[in-house]
This record gives structure tokens, sequence and C-alpha cells, in this order.
């Protein structure tokens, strides 16, 4: 909810004043301030956004970094004094930096000075007074996610118009669809002319939990008249009909475009297909033959010892993963560096409980390659 709704909040920014509009209709109001830094993230970079390499990698903590709140003031034996300019709360997550705990319980001293203390009173280790505190789980924001959040409506207009039968009600809403509901009736003069025309606004404004808010109820009549709440509401409820109708009708229905198998050769070598087709079945086999493609080798996770549909044994070492992040580059061990020449022994292995997967280097092309490795060796 709250990464969605800052997104939510970026893009109607940049579509302000743009002249563009969303393929989507209503606007989203939040019943909350989204902050992308009280979700869990280990810090962000702009990765290969912009084509230069960066650091990427989270040293200081695996855990999650939070958002800056303030600094320690003072630790005592069975608590601690946190300068923070923003309410701390019971039970929130704290941090600094790979040092994380729970606030069980806080008190306001005064002057942005929290007093807070930890589970059981016992003091986490390594924290010393002017640390930086982040604080990564915030209660009281999490309450607010977990109830209504936001509200999604599409605006509308409505025009109540004198007409020589009766009346006349006219919706529009944001997309410029209109309809137009005829209220054919007697006209009575209102008794009550001061509170007639607040009756019809207020009878034609109940819209309840339907995807549309009234922003604007003209009443156009030469002079009050008195009309059955139960009428006004069935006028309502039959524009409503109408707009929804006419809505779907003037929908751009998606147009698909009809592609035939003529021409098409998917990406293969001599008309071989290796596991990084990711073929698993046979229908995807036959589908794959339609299409040039006379040699098949099994996806990667297809481990029975017979495979009908495939030609040949899979790769004895497949690639797993190729990327531009470098974890030799990110470590400061990179051979191309001016100052990352080291007698790094290779070949370098990541390892997942009993899994070993080999990182192979190309630094011309400056990438790295993680294959699956036969061995379990512990080494």
């Amino acid at each position: 909810k709250n990464i969605t709704a800052y997104y939510r909040q970026q893009i109607d920014r940049i579509l302000e004043g743009s002249g563009q509009k969303p393929a989507s209709s209503g606007k989203t109001v939040f019943f909350f301030t989204p902050d992308p830094r009280k979700t869990f993230s280990r810090g962000g970079t702009p990765y290969f956004l912009h084509g230069e390499r960066t650091p990427m990698a989270s040293w200081e903590t695996p855990k999650s970094v939070g958002e800056p709140i303030g600094t320690i003031r003072r630790i005592a034996r069975e608590h601690m004094d946190i300068c923070a300019a923003q309410p701390l709360h019971n039970g929130d997550g704290l941090c600094c930096k790979d040092i994380g705990f729970r606030a069980n319980r806080v008190e306001y001293v005064g002057s942005d000075l929290w007093r807070v203390y930890p589970p059981a009173r016992q003091m986490p280790a390594g924290l010393a007074t002017g640390m930086q505190v982040n604080r990564n789980t915030d209660t009281e924001f999490l309450k607010q996610l977990n109830g209504e959040s936001s509200r999604r409506k599409i605006r509308i207009s409505l025009t109540f118009k004198e007409t020589e039968t009766g009346f006349v009600l006219h919706i529009c809403d944001e997309d410029q669809t209109c309809v137009q509901v005829d209220c054919p009736t007697e006209k009575q003069p209102a008794r009550k002319t001061e509170q007639a025309e607040d009756l019809i606004r207020e009878r034609l404004g109940r819209w309840g939990d339907s995807i549309y808010e009234v922003t604007r109820c003209d009443v156009c009549w030469s002079r009050p008249y008195f009309i059955p709440s139960t009428w006004i509401s069935a006028w309502r409820k039959k524009g409503q009909d109408a707009l929804e109708a006419k809505r779907i009708s003037e929908y751009p229905a998606a147009v698909r475009v009809p592609r035939t198998a003529s021409g098409i050769a998917y990406p293969c070598d001599g008309h071989h297909a290796d596991y990084t087709a990711n073929i698993s079945n046979r229908a995807a086999a036959l589908f794959y033959r339609r299409h040039q493609v006379s040699s098949i080798e099994a996806a990667l996770e297809d481990t029975r010892t017979e495979i009908p549909y495939a030609d040949r044994p899979r790769t004895s070492v497949p690639v797993l993963m190729r990327c531009k992040y470098c974890l030799k580059w990110e470590s400061g061990l990179c051979t191309r560096q001016e100052k990352g020449k080291t007698d790094l022994r290779e070949p370098l292995f990541l390892r997942y409980r009993d899994r070993r997967y080999q990182l192979h280097f190309d630094c011309r092309r400056c990438k790295m390659y993680i294959t699956a490795a036969d061995s379990t060796s512990k080494n």
C-alpha cells in the first residue's frame, strides 16, 4: 500500500499540467502520507539506470535501513534517551546500523527527548551516545495501513433543470461521458422555499459506495418546487445506471492484431533451443518446432532422466544468471581497478545450504555469470 501510493502520487504530479491523462479514470485520495522509508528497504541506488557503475551493496546491515529519526543522547542501565523531532511509539523497531531492538515502552521527556525502554530492560550491546537511530518499524503507521488507507472515485457534475414537462437531470463525468434523464412530473410550488434547493442537492448527491463522487450540483429552476425524496432518489439511480451503461459502451476496446506463424523465427543457435528457452513440456516443444526450431534441450527444472520432448541432454553446467552486477568490483577486488589488484584465489562460489553456484567473470565485457556447480563441497 505504501509504495504503490507513493508511486501514484509521483505519477499524478507528472501528469498535472502536462496535458496528458492517465489510462484509467478516477482520482485516488489517501488517508495517510506515503513514505518509502517506512517500507522494508536496504537503501536505494541508481543501479545502471544512467549507464555508470556505482556501489550497490548494503555492507552495514542486512536489515531494513528505515528512516533516520535522531541520535542517542544518553544511555542508562535500563533505558536510553533519544533526541528525535518526531514521536516514537511503543513497539517501534529501532536500529543503529546492525544493532536492532524494539522499543518496549516509550516516554516523552520533553524538548524532543524520548525515553526508550528495550524489552526486559536489557540494553543491546554496542550502543553508544551520539549514534544515529533509524526507525524501520513504525507501529502507528502500520495501524493506518491496516485500516481504510485510500479511496478512488470518478468525479461527476450534476445539473438539475426545469423543463416544460417537469425536470431533466444531466450527469457528466471527468471523461466527458454525459447522460440525460428525463424527470416528468407535475410542478408543485414548495412551501419551505429556503429548504427546497438544499433537499435536491442532498438527495442527488447520495452516491454511497459507488465509484463516483459528486463535485458539483447545480439546480436551475424558475422557482423552488416541492419534489418527494423518493422521486429524486429514483431519478438519481436511473442516471447512475445510464452513466454506467454509457461508460461501458464507450470504453476503448483493446485491438488485437492477428499474427501468423509464417516468417517468425525464434532466437536460437542453428535452429537449436537450449535450456534458456525454458521448454518444460510437450506443448511448449511443439510450439517451438512450428517456429523453425528443430532441436530442443529440456528446461533446467526438468530433472527426469528421460525427457520425451527433448532431443539433447541439458548443458552440464548451465548459466543461471548473467548480470552487470559484479561481486569482485563491489568488493574492491576487481583487477581492472587501479587499486583493486589482488591475489584472490578463484574459482569463487556462492553457497546456499548444500548447493554451490560458481561465479565466472568476463572482465573484458565487465559482466558476471552464475552457474550451477555440480559439486556440493563445503570448501
